[in-house]
């Protein structure tokens, strides 16, 4: 990951000593722009995080996207209930996730490919109703490291975008606000 961030990084760095403008039109470069947007995301599996039977982990997560300049940060929960052992008592299962990385452009004004390499973290927990009697219970809560790609597609001020890491895949779309100096 951090060879293939050093590569984009150089390769940005040589298209931005382009000197004709007609070469600056089809390049690769940062990606300037701002936008929100919201996708959800399907995971692989509860990835041993589910380790006790009574329920399911959620493992469809909807997100919110954020493309602040030459970053991406994304954020997802969800939550559900699971039947216990125990009468009375309701447990809630529920998993997060968050994603960063650098965004890369690529193409002409008002339409170009955007490249995201990123990584991130799924976690899982549980939780039950407050003043609940839960002698006997455990925990069931983790984390797990991701990383993935994030591909998209913009034109006009809208972008549709997929992505997959080694934890989970899925889509978005997001609406850019601030235009990038090179649309």
């Amino acid at each position: 990951m951090i060879f293939i961030l050093a590569l984009l990084s150089a390769v940005v760095t040589a298209s931005a000593q382009s000197l004709t403008e007609d070469a600056r039109r089809d390049r690769l470069g940062w990606h300037e722009a701002l936008g929100i947007g919201i996708g959800i995301d399907r995971l692989y599996s509860d990835f041993g995080l589910n380790s006790e039977p009574g329920g399911n982990m959620p493992l469809v997560i909807p997100e919110l996207e954020f493309n602040i300049w030459y970053a991406y940060v994304a954020i997802g929960a969800w939550r559900q209930t699971v039947g216990t052992p125990f009468s009375g008592v309701k447990e809630k299962i529920g998993t997060a996730l968050w994603k960063v990385g650098p965004v890369f452009r690529y193409g002409r004004p008002h339409r170009c490919w955007t490249f995201t390499p990123y990584v991130g973290s799924i976690g899982s927990w549980t939780s039950w109703d407050e003043g609940a009697e839960t002698f006997g219970v455990q925990n069931r809560d983790g984390n797990r490291f991701m990383a993935g790609l994030r591909v998209g597609l913009t034109r006009k001020c809208f972008e549709c975008a997929l992505h997959a890491s080694n934890r989970e895949c899925g889509l978005s779309v997001l609406v850019k606000f601030g235009w990038d100096e090179n649309d």
